[in-house]
């Protein structure tokens, strides 16, 4: 991926990967993530295009967009191992971190979803949860 074809991109795992760079074989180390199924992997280490305080600017803002999506304005948001926004150290934590608020997101949105259409449907409690 080029810059120009960066600054045209709509796929936030696209995006990472290429601000990650390319890791020469031998400095990758055994810890990888694959976010997406053809987005490559994305090692730990340092970005020749994005700085620790730019990863953590970005996980402030999909701090503040999961906030919004889940309908809790300004909730901070930790991932799975309690890191939250200003603990991001390269784009390694940055794809975990997208993961895991999305991944919340996702389901905190389908729970309300379901909470809220079950009792439109004229459904009980008791009919939904027995099927």
């Amino acid at each position: 991926m080029s810059f120009q074809e960066w600054q045209q991109c709509v796929y936030p795992n696209l995006m990472l990967r290429y601000l990650r760079g390319n890791v020469p074989e031998h400095e990758r180390g055994r810890s990888f993530i694959s976010p997406g199924w053809s987005d490559g992997r994305i090692y730990p280490g340092p970005s020749p295009h994005a700085a620790r305080e730019q990863c953590v600017e970005f996980g402030r803002r999909v701090s503040l967009l999961r906030s919004a999506l889940v309908n809790r304005p300004g909730e901070e948001f930790e991932d799975g191992w309690g890191r939250k926004a200003e603990d991001l150290q390269d784009i390694y934590e940055t794809t975990l971190f997208l993961g895991y608020a999305a991944l919340q997101a996702h389901t905190l949105a389908a729970g309300s979803l379901v909470l809220t259409s079950v009792p439109d449907a004229g459904l009980t409690e008791e009919k939904w949860l027995s099927g």
